[in-house]
């Protein structure tokens, strides 16, 4: 849509520099399909009705944990990334937090998915996705002409959400599962601050500026394994006695 809503002269710039930095967040797609290849056929065996409600719920904590860790990851080092890229395309590097948003929220409609799949109830499938065609076409239609390709990006965020909240409600009145709104929220939350600081801390020198978004990232994580009370040392001893 970036080609034909913009003009003919500036169309094939935008969708390049669009493309470039939608490339930048490859890393969470290929962890949300690695994830859907697991979690499918998981979820779709013959599991009670409650234990799939209470391991859908704590398989959508961990999977937006992971999102946004690999979020803070990619956009804390947003300008080492960059240098990935061509340089006439990393004019568009502000909107690749954007773009890995969108594909978090992606993530989550694919949790919120399994619901009316084990139940059969897939006729809901088309009013997610109707929705999500519409407003990405009405997005688009409206913002791509104003913002240009930073239309699109959040054009595409606009859709994302507005399946990701249908989805919720459709769960929430047919197929109840009890998620941790609570703590996803705190994910989010300090997720966002974590990425403000981030943003604050650009005027310090180069040096000092990767640092403390090291320290960020490393925060992040550290909050989560003590909320979670996840044993990391625990964790890594399995993994290497298993190897």
């Amino acid at each position: 849509m970036i080609k034909y809503l913009l003009p003919h002269d500036e169309a094939m710039d935008a969708l390049g520099v669009y493309g470039a930095v939608a490339k930048l967040g490859v890393i969470l797609i290929l962890f949300t399909q690695m994830y859907r290849y697991a979690a499918e056929p998981y979820f779709l065996s013959s599991f009670k009705k409650e234990d799939f409600k209470t391991s859908n719920a704590v398989a959508m904590k961990y999977f937006i944990w992971v999102s946004i860790t690999i979020f803070l990851g990619i956009t804390l080092f947003s300008d080492l990334f960059a240098l990935l890229m061509g340089r006439d395309f990393r004019q568009g590097i502000f909107i690749l937090p954007i773009i890995l948003l969108s594909n978090i929220f992606a993530g989550i409609w694919l949790n919120l998915s399994f619901w009316y799949k084990k139940t059969g109830a897939t006729r809901y499938a088309l009013w997610i996705t109707g929705t999500g065609l519409l407003c990405t076409i009405g997005l688009n239609l409206y913002l791509t002409p104003r913002l240009g390709y930073q239309g699109a990006a959040l054009a595409r965020l606009g859709c994302e959400t507005a399946m990701v909240l249908l989805s919720y409600y459709l769960c929430r009145r047919h197929y109840p599962i009890p998620y941790d709104l609570r703590r996803i929220g705190s994910y989010f939350l300090w997720g966002g601050v974590a990425y403000g600081l981030s943003l604050l801390s650009r005027e310090l020198p180069v040096g000092l500026h990767y640092g403390c978004n090291l320290l960020l990232l490393a925060g992040f994580i550290g909050y989560v394994l003590y909320i979670e009370k996840i044993d990391l040392r625990g964790v890594l001893r399995a993994v290497l006695h298993r190897h």
